[in-house]
């Protein structure tokens, strides 16, 4: 249920089996099972039903149109998908981990490379299903990327630089809050970011962790 939420932090989720499974898998929870904010995200989900599963058709019309996108870039092979992220293979004279750090310095954009996931390397990335506006900056981006790799070219910058607060997978972040509770209170939001209720806080937690670190750094280089 997190990364149905677009909460992957969360760690939010049940399982359905037969009931002799159940109470094996029951058995085995630990005494807190789901922390303080899990619960909380659970107990007011019944609040955005609507939304909720609203989201999924969103999301599958996300998932074909950037699915279409990346396929037509050159070199890049797309794997079917029917969950909200894809799962990307670059060509073999690519390095995953230094695309990744020059999407991410040069146009603001995360995007998660498998090296440490078993049975995979760098040349595959896992990509969350975003709407158009941040699919077309990926798209534009990967092919200069992939025409720096390929001709050793200067990299082409982006026009307009995005922040970028998304802990894993791709994601580039905009102003289009999604409606969510802060507070006890209802924060309305665009529709079109309506499929992911609980991003808000998210990319909050998320740029603060970011800027922290950056004042840890900051902080070590002054102090050497």
């Amino acid at each position: 249920m997190g990364k149905s939420l677009g909460w992957h932090g969360v760690r939010l989720g049940y399982a359905a089996t037969a009931p002799r499974r159940a109470a094996g898998l029951r058995a085995q929870l630990p005494f807190w099972n789901i922390n303080g904010l899990a619960a909380f995200i659970l107990k007011n989900m019944t609040r955005f039903k609507r939304e909720y599963f609203a989201s999924f058709a969103e999301v599958a019309a996300d998932r074909i149109y950037m699915t279409e996108r990346l396929a037509a870039v050159p070199g890049v092979n797309i794997y079917p998908s029917k969950a909200n992220f894809l799962f990307v293979e670059l060509p073999d004279s690519m390095s995953g981990r230094q695309l990744r750090d020059r999407l991410l310095e040069n146009y603001g954009l995360m995007v998660r490379e498998c090296s440490n996931k078993i049975g995979s390397t760098e040349q595959y990335l896992r990509l969350a299903v975003q709407g158009k506006a941040a699919v077309n900056s990926l798209v534009k981006a990967l092919r200069c990327e992939l025409q720096h790799f390929a001709f050793s070219q200067p990299s082409c910058k982006s026009q307009q630089r995005h922040r970028s607060a998304h802990g894993i997978d791709f994601a580039l972040i905009d102003q289009d809050w999604v409606r969510t509770i802060v507070g006890g209170e209802k924060t309305a939001a665009r529709s079109e970011s309506e499929r992911c209720t609980g991003i808000r806080l998210y990319r909050k937690a998320t740029a603060l962790a970011i800027k922290g670190g950056k004042l840890c750094r900051q902080n070590q280089q002054e102090l050497k």
